[in-house]
C-alpha cells in the first residue's frame, strides 16, 4: 500500500471518530460532508494509481481540491467548537501530509 493511501485510511478513521462526537445536526450536515470528502479522496488516489499522464494529473488535482475542502470544513468546525483543537490538528496533520504527497506525485507525473 502506498504512503498516501495509508495516510488517507488513517484520516478516514480520524474523521469518523471526530464526526461521531458531533451534535446531531452538525453530524449529518458538516460531518457527513467531511466523511464523503475523505472517501472521494481515496477514490481519487486509486484512480491516479491506475492511470498515467493527464488523467493522473486530473485525479490528483481533484484530490487536492477535496483536501482543501476538508481543511476548510475542519477549520469551520474549530471556529464554532463542533470539534476540539486536538481533533482538528490531527485532521490537518494527515491532510497536510496527503497534500504534500499528492503535489509531489503530480509534479513528478509526465503529461
Amino acid at each position: 500500500m502506498i504512503g498516501i493511501h495509508k495516510d488517507c485510511c488513517k484520516l478516514l478513521h480520524v474523521v469518523d471518530v471526530a464526526v461521531a462526537n458531533m451534535e446531531r445536526f452538525q453530524k449529518y450536515n458538516i460531518g457527513n460532508r467531511m466523511f464523503n470528502y475523505v472517501l472521494d479522496m481515496r477514490e481519487d488516489i486509486g484512480h491516479a494509481n491506475r492511470t498515467t499522464g493527464k488523467e493522473r494529473i486530473a485525479a490528483l488535482n481533484d484530490l487536492l481540491e477535496k483536501n482543501d475542502g476538508l481543511d476548510a470544513l475542519a477549520n469551520y468546525c474549530l471556529d464554532y467548537k463542533y470539534l476540539s483543537l486536538r481533533q482538528v490538528s490531527e485532521i490537518s496533520s494527515y491532510s497536510e501530509n496527503i497534500g504534500k504527497q499528492a503535489t509531489a506525485w503530480r509534479n513528478s507525473t509526465k503529461e
